[in-house]
């Protein structure tokens, strides 16, 4: 009985350490897969930044052209998809609404980042020694500009 248990005991141990050693050598195989991979992946990164580079216009036609065929592969689908919705006034109401939800949020987008750059260029320009006198060019289509708002506002004022 004693020499069973032990027998089983050292089968067992060696079971443990011959999983564990297979264990470790498939994390092993595993990880070095990933790192030849992920190698791959960059050297293929690398080679197609370095042919853009050399044919940048060529590349740009195939970027246009495989986007121009994947939307006239992907139109059917889309035209399926949204008939069902604009079937009914509810659906073709909800489509208006994300639409302006959209657009609105565009809009303020555009009024933030103008008001950002306006104020940028503002506080340059007041750093040059010369300001705007040595733009004369600049000063009038600032001026023209000014001029034109001034004057849209006048022709929305109530008063």
């Amino acid at each position: 009985m004693k020499r069973l248990g032990r027998l089983l005991r050292v089968g067992v141990h060696r079971m443990h350490r011959w999983t564990k050693l297979r264990l470790r050598s498939l994390v092993s195989n595993v990880r070095r897969s990933q790192a030849i991979a992920w190698q791959h992946l960059y050297e293929t990164q690398y080679r197609v930044r370095i042919w853009i580079a050399r044919r940048g216009a060529i590349a740009a036609l195939i970027l246009l052209l495989v986007t121009f065929g994947i939307s006239v592969v992907w139109i059917p689908t889309l035209q399926g998809r949204l008939d069902s919705l604009m079937s009914t006034e509810a659906g073709l109401q909800g489509l208006r609404s994300l639409f302006q939800t959209l657009g609105g949020a565009l809009l303020g987008a555009t009024a933030i980042v103008s008001s950002l750059v306006l104020f940028s260029m503002q506080v340059n320009v007041e750093r040059m020694p010369q300001g705007l006198s040595g733009f004369p060019c600049l000063a009038g289509i600032m001026g023209k500009q000014g001029a034109r708002y001034v004057s849209t506002q006048r022709a929305f004022d109530p008063e």
